[in-house]
C-alpha cells in the first residue's frame, strides 16, 4: 500500500505493482487431466499483446471513451480488462446476469463506444474476444485508462453505474 501511495494512486501504478513479481503464479486452470499455470510475467506479456491488437481495432475511438466488457470470468477476461485500460479506455464491467434490454439501456446511458464480448452481441460495435488476437507487434504505450465502471445488479430494475479510480 505504501508503494502504491508513493508512486501515485493510478490504474497505471496498480498495473505496474501487480505485475512486478514476474515469476509468481497468477492464474491456473484445468486442462483435462493437468493444471495449466500462468505467471504474472506471462500474463503481462499476453495483456500487452492483446493491447497491441485492441489499439488497431479501436483506432477510431477517442481515448477515455467507455468500452464494455461482457465476458465470463477467465484468463481472457483478465487480459481484455487490462488491455482496455492500457489502451487508454475506461472499461465498463457488464453484469452478465441482467436481461439484454437492461444492459443495453445502461450502455446507451453511459455512451459505450464498443463492447468486448465472448458470446453476446450488442447494438453498439461488438468485438468478440477471440478477434483480439495476441499480436506479435509491440504494444505502444499511451495514456493509461483512469477508471473502471461497475454495473450494479439492477435489483430495482434500474442499473446503477459506479466509477472507481485507483484513488
Amino acid at each position: 500500500l505504501r508503494a502504491f501511495e508513493e508512486r501515485g494512486l493510478s490504474m497505471e501504478t496498480l498495473f505496474s505493482l501487480m505485475f512486478q513479481e514476474k515469476e509468481n503464479i497468477m492464474y491456473e486452470r484445468s486442462a483435462g487431466y493437468r493444471i495449466e499455470s500462468f505467471t504474472y510475467g506471462e500474463v503481462e506479456k499476453r495483456i500487452k499483446a492483446r493491447a497491441a491488437s485492441l489499439q488497431k481495432l479501436l483506432a477510431d475511438v477517442e481515448r477515455g471513451s467507455v468500452i464494455g466488457l461482457s465476458m465470463d470470468n477467465s484468463l481472457s477476461w483478465i487480459e481484455c480488462f487490462w488491455a482496455i485500460l492500457l489502451c487508454g479506455f475506461r472499461p465498463l464491467l457488464i453484469n452478465l446476469r441482467l436481461p439484454q434490454k437492461t444492459v443495453e439501456d445502461a450502455l446507451r446511458n453511459c455512451g459505450v463506444q464498443a463492447v468486448i464480448s465472448d458470446r453476446r452481441t450488442y447494438f453498439v460495435r461488438t468485438i468478440m474476444s477471440d478477434e483480439i488476437e495476441r499480436s506479435d507487434e509491440t504494444y505502444t504505450p499511451g495514456a493509461f485508462g483512469t477508471e473502471i465502471i461497475v454495473m450494479t445488479s439492477g435489483t430495482s430494475r434500474h442499473v446503477k453505474l459506479c466509477a472507481y479510480s485507483a484513488k
